[in-house]
């Protein structure tokens, strides 16, 4: 899928065995940088599949955090509140 081992390690701790279907099709198309709608029930991992490929791109670029500085992304509040709780166990 493209992303870099610290970030796959980091998912693996989180206890991701496997794509879902959403992430598989759907972090592809992140990391090329295209657009992308998805469209599946809750639980189906989309939030994931939005920052996965944000988080590999920032540390690629070599971004470097300061303290507890965290990217949270997203078009509801609620949905930042979630995309904030995946990224802090993510990203550590």
């Amino acid at each position: 899928m493209g992303l870099n081992d610290a970030l796959l390690a980091n998912i693996r701790r989180c206890k991701y065995v496997k794509p879902t279907p959403v992430q598989k099709y759907a972090i592809p198309i992140g990391m090329a940088g295209r657009d992308m709608m998805a469209c599946a029930q809750t639980g189906s991992g989309k939030t994931a599949a939005f920052v996965f490929p944000i988080l590999a791109q920032l540390m690629a670029s070599g971004y470097e955090p300061k303290g507890r500085e965290r990217v949270v992304s997203g078009v509801l509040h609620e949905i930042k509140i979630l995309v904030y709780g995946v990224n802090y166990f993510v990203a550590g």
